[in-house]
């Protein structure tokens, strides 16, 4: 997910067209900075579009839109839902991750039983450019193992065995269980240690060779002394074109129905 907010953008053409239509799914998040989970990333939760309204405003052909999205389930107690709160609209489609950030504008009920959030869109919807590697959350077991990384009489430690957090074609985060450290502290090898991260995604496997580049323990979440560790890989051009459409269809999937 960082790598996603600290991507490139491109604008996409078209203006507010671009927007998802109805019963659309997308994501939203906090903007930048107002919450974060106990893996340091922005906190972003499913939805999905109930309204939409385009509207041209003014002679210059500056336009607005009213989304509607039902309302999210956000884990804790988020004081941001007040008007005026700015959010990120995250979605999938066959070009890309596209975004753009809307005001919240209060609630309607859509139908019976659902909630929703007016969300004011201005503008512009942008797309995460490729060469970005955004990444994708995958929840499957990941081995660690240190490997000589110049001093050949090193003590290396043990293996790990966890679950990655999300993949990209240029890294990974994963948590290891405490039952898996060999040391004292939050498990997984040290920052800078150089690794490889076996995994296997739809039916294909992976070992790739990288270096830890964030290690933290979880604050809030997840069964105590767990930790995060990030990976960068050493060269990404090597498995990207096999990795690639893998990530895109895992995620495409998992937003038509509902994951994410």
């Amino acid at each position: 997910m960082s790598q996603i907010l600290s991507a490139p953008r491109e604008v996409v053409t078209g203006g507010l067209s671009a927007l998802p239509p109805v019963n659309s799914r997308l994501s939203v998040s906090p903007a930048a900075g107002s919450a974060v989970t106990a893996y340091g990333q922005v906190v972003e939760v499913p939805t999905r579009v109930e309204d939409l309204h385009l509207q041209v405003s003014d002679r210059r052909g500056s336009s607005s839109a009213e989304l509607v999205i039902a309302q999210p389930a956000f884990a804790g107690d988020l004081e941001a839902e007040h008007e005026g709160a700015q959010y990120v609209l995250r979605w999938l489609n066959d070009r890309g991750v596209h975004e753009v950030v809307g005001r919240y504008l209060g609630r309607r009920r859509v139908g019976a039983a659902l909630i929703g959030w007016r969300m004011g869109i201005s503008g512009p919807v942008t797309r995460v450019q490729r060469r970005a590697h955004a990444r994708v959350a995958v929840a499957v077991p990941v081995h660690v193992e240190p490997v000589p990384d110049g001093d050949a009489d090193a003590d290396l430690g043990t293996p790990w065995t966890g679950i990655t957090v999300n993949v990209s074609e240029g890294g990974m985060l994963a948590a290891l269980p405490p039952s898996t450290s060999h040391v004292a502290g939050p498990p997984g090898p040290p920052v800078g240690a150089a690794v490889r991260v076996a995994f296997a995604l739809a039916g294909e496997s992976f070992d790739l060779v990288g270096r830890v580049v964030r290690r933290q323990a979880p604050a809030t979440t997840g069964p105590a002394g767990t930790a995060a560790v990030a990976v960068a890989f050493d060269d990404p051009n090597a498995h990207g074109d096999r990795l690639r459409p893998l990530l895109f269809a895992h995620q495409l999937n998992a937003r038509r129905v509902g994951v994410l």
